[in-house]
């Protein structure tokens, strides 16, 4: 059996803000490698860099709040979480995933991490800054 633990958060551990926290789904570390490598060939500044990010942040916000319609609905057995400003992230097992627009197959996978923003934390965040906050916790999901 799994064994279950809290981890806490403590202030030298940096939590992403919920305005950039899609930069670390595969398409944004993608995003940011290729920003990277474009930035130490001289051939964009930093400024750009940032400019770029903060539009993908935007752009890909919106996209979930005006895009996804689709549910999914997923079983597995829980292993880590944590709650640090306003960020919940769950370690899950042997989780099971299931659309529920279609009769597609169960996929399986051996391990999940689920990071979830809520949205009215999102909302209030990005009343200070240029980000359009999303209508429903979002959730970021990827395999480790």
């Amino acid at each position: 059996m799994a064994s279950k633990a809290i981890v806490k958060c403590s202030a030298t551990q940096q939590q992403p803000q919920s305005s950039s926290i899609y930069r670390q789904a595969t398409v944004g570390l993608a995003l940011q490698d290729s920003l990277q490598e474009l930035l130490q060939k001289g051939q964009i500044s930093e400024g750009l860099v940032e400019k770029i990010l903060q539009n993908f942040d935007k752009a890909v916000a919106r996209a979930f709040s005006t895009r996804i319609n689709n549910k999914a609905t997923f079983k597995g057995t829980l292993n880590t979480y944590r709650y640090c400003e306003n960020v919940w992230t769950m370690l899950l097992d042997d989780v099971a995933f299931k659309l529920t627009v279609s009769d597609a197959d169960t996929v399986y996978v051996d391990r999940v991490q689920l990071t979830a923003v809520d949205s009215k934390t999102a909302s209030s965040a990005a009343a200070s800054s240029t980000v359009e906050p999303v209508d429903s916790v979002t959730d970021i999901v990827s395999l480790v």
